[in-house]
Parts: structure tokens; C-alpha cells; sequence
């Protein structure tokens, strides 16, 4: 549980599961930058805790890095002790019958935006020794007609599976070593 000092950072807080959750970090006395493509559908909860809204489009770079700068702010020498990437959409139909275009927005959405804001944050879950939390739709789990997009991107929506060796600096878990981590590409060093 964080102190009474620290953030946690909710994207997609304007409905359901987001909505809820940042009510209840409220309720439980929790301080929350709630992110939103328009921060004036957010809802204000009630509680202890504390609420700081910011416009968040993870669509477009700009908002990204603005809302990182923001955040800053808001966090201070504390930094963020929690992102949750909830923010996203479900592409449906049959796979044949939908524009790339509509496939790369919910790729943008999905995994690009979310990548970018947790790279953008990685200084402030750093000072707060802060967690990722990727949060995606169920419908990712299981093949089910029309669903094919979604259900694609299940394995881009868990980066943080492939990230948690290289977070070995924040005191996460590390990978196990192996005679192929040996020959990989590595470009930790840009860290």
C-alpha cells in the first residue's frame, strides 16, 4: 500500500472497470491521477483519497508525453507507485471485412500507447519503486467469431511479460539465465 504521498495513475477512467477502480483507490484513501481522452467525463468519487484528472489520447504522442510531464507535477520527489494501463478499445468483425486502418488503431490504443506512457513514466515508478499493471479484455483470452483483432493482440498486450528481465534495476524479478540469453540482441545498454 502506498503513502499517503504517493500516486497511482489510472488511463481509461472514465468507464467500467477503470471508472470503478479509481473510485475505490479514492475510497481506500489512495491519491489518483485519473488519465482520460476527456478528463471532464471523469467522475470525482469520494473518499480520502485524492483526484487529479489530466487528458490522455493514447492515439497521439503529444497527449502522452503531456500527461507524463503532468504527472510529474503531480507526483513530485514522490514519483508514481502505480500505473494501470486500462485505456482501450475492441476492434469486431470478421478479420477479412476490417480496414487495416481500424486494426493499427486498436494496436495504438492497446499496446503502442500504453508502451509509450509506462517508457515516458519509467523515471517516476522508479523513485516510488512503482508497479505496471496492463489490464485487457477478457474477449483477448478466448476465440470467439468476429474477434479476431482482439484476440490477436492478446500476446502484444502482455509486454510486461517480456519487459520483467530487464527491470532487474527496479528490484523486479529477473529472467533465468539460459545458453540463449548469451546470443540475443541485447540494447539494455540505451537504458
Amino acid at each position: 500500500m502506498p503513502d499517503s504521498g504517493t500516486w497511482i495513475m489510472v488511463t481509461g477512467a472514465t468507464g467500467g472497470i477503470g471508472k470503478a477502480l479509481v473510485g475505490r483507490l479514492i475510497a481506500d484513501g489512495n491519491n489518483v491521477i485519473a488519465a482520460a481522452r476527456d478528463p471532464a467525463r471523469l467522475s470525482r468519487g469520494t473518499g480520502p483519497g485524492r483526484l487529479m484528472c489530466l487528458r490522455l489520447d493514447m492515439e497521439r504522442a503529444d497527449t502522452i508525453a503531456a500527461a507524463a510531464a503532468e504527472a510529474a507535477k503531480i507526483a513530485g520527489d514522490d514519483g508514481v507507485f502505480g500505473l494501470v494501463n486500462m485505456a482501450g478499445i475492441i476492434v469486431e468483425g470478421p478479420v477479412e471485412a476490417i480496414p487495416p486502418a481500424e486494426l493499427r488503431r486498436q494496436l495504438d490504443i492497446n499496446v503502442v500507447g500504453p508502451t509509450a506512457l509506462t517508457q515516458a513514466l519509467l523515471p517516476l515508478l522508479k523513485r516510488a519503486r512503482g508497479r505496471v499493471i496492463n489490464i485487457g479484455a477478457i474477449s483477448a483470452h478466448i476465440t470467439v467469431p468476429f474477434y479476431g483483432p482482439i484476440r490477436r493482440q492478446r500476446h502484444d498486450r502482455h509486454f510486461c511479460d517480456v519487459a520483467r528481465p530487464a527491470r532487474r534495476h527496479l528490484g523486479g524479478p529477473a529472467g533465468a539465465r539460459t545458453p540463449l540469453s548469451g546470443r540475443s540482441c541485447r540494447h539494455g545498454s540505451r537504458l
